[in-house]
């Protein structure tokens, strides 16, 4: 391996920029995929990104009571800046607000648009439409709230190696996010650490990447013995693959995939959870980029139901 010695702006083929927005999930820190590609030296990126992400899930048993019915609006500021040949810092600033949000019919009236009867709507039509409500009962505790809220998450920030020959590169970073805020499902309650190895790879038109990673928790957190967590630690795989069909245009489909870390014995909450990913990225000017996703998890539904992601990004 070589140092990368050919570097650019924000580019435009690269891993797809997502955050696994579910409720139990979203105040800890998320390990990023990362490109091999740099910016520019003495170069800034800021982006903005959007995610509306929409939950509705009950689970009632004798001794237990589980119901998701929410809409997550996150808004996330990120820095990005290169430091020497081959370093990259980023800095991430979140702020989240949980809502019943608007969705719901838009959800139901897609999948009754099927054939054979449709898509299964998993419940959620049992539900008053837009309606907020957490909760989680047990006999040794009961989380329960129906008004919305919101707030400023906990900063990550991140530092990112390059090592780069050819078509081919590697990544290794690590990321830390300290525990700042007390509100929870805002704030984590936790000290956050990360690391993840990443390797990508372009052929003509085509390109693939991959990574894995640990992240490990320090602290009680929040709502640690009511929601039954059982580990302090995540294990992270990710693959993807993207198609660059013009100059300014680039298609990716990404799977993110991380263990669980809770007991309470319903699957989704549990289980792994395999974030799916579709996106397209458009370069809009030399120093402009937007990218829009739509992310879900089809296989063990141990995320959000649906969300959709607009990023904007700019390098200066």
């Amino acid at each position: 391996m070589v140092f990368c010695n050919i570097c650019y702006a924000e580019p435009l083929v690269k891993p797809i920029d997502i955050k696994n927005t579910y409720v139990l999930y979203i105040s800890h820190i998320f390990m990023p995929l990362e490109t091999s590609s740099a910016l520019e030296n003495g170069t800034n990126d800021l982006s903005l990104t959007v995610m509306e992400a929409n939950t509705n899930y009950a689970w009632v048993t004798d001794t237990k009571k589980l119901r998701l019915d929410l809409e997550t609006t996150s808004v996330m500021i990120n820095y990005k800046k290169r430091i020497g040949d081959t370093w990259e810092i980023k800095a991430v600033l979140p702020w989240y607000y949980h809502s019943g949000g608007f969705m719901d019919h838009s959800i139901e009236s897609f999948h009754k648009a099927f054939p054979n009867g449709g898509l299964t709507n998993g419940g959620r039509e049992y539900f008053s439409h837009n309606d907020f409500c957490i909760r989680y009962q047990t006999d040794h505790g009961d989380i329960y709230l129906t008004d919305p809220f919101y707030g400023i998450g906990d900063p990550s920030f991140f530092v990112k190696k390059i090592y780069r020959e050819g078509n081919a590169g590697l990544t290794l970073s690590a990321g830390l996010k300290p525990e700042c805020g007390d509100k929870n499902f805002i704030n984590s309650g936790t000290t956050d650490a990360g690391i993840t190895a990443g390797m990508d790879y372009s052929y003509g038109m085509l390109y693939f990447y991959g990574m894995a990673g640990y992240t490990r928790f320090f602290g009680d957190g929040i709502y640690r013995d009511e929601l039954d967590q059982a580990r302090d630690y995540i294990l992270i795989a990710a693959a993807g693959a993207g198609l660059h069909i013009s100059e300014n245009v680039f298609l990716a489909v990404q799977f993110y995939f991380h263990t669980g870390v809770y007991d309470t014995g319903i699957s989704r909450v549990d289980d792994p959870t395999v974030y799916n990913s579709y996106a397209v990225r458009w370069k809009m000017t030399g120093s402009s980029l937007l990218q829009f996703s739509i992310d879900e998890d089809p296989f063990t539904y141990t995320s959000t139901d649906i969300a959709f992601s607009l990023r904007c990004e700019y390098t200066f």
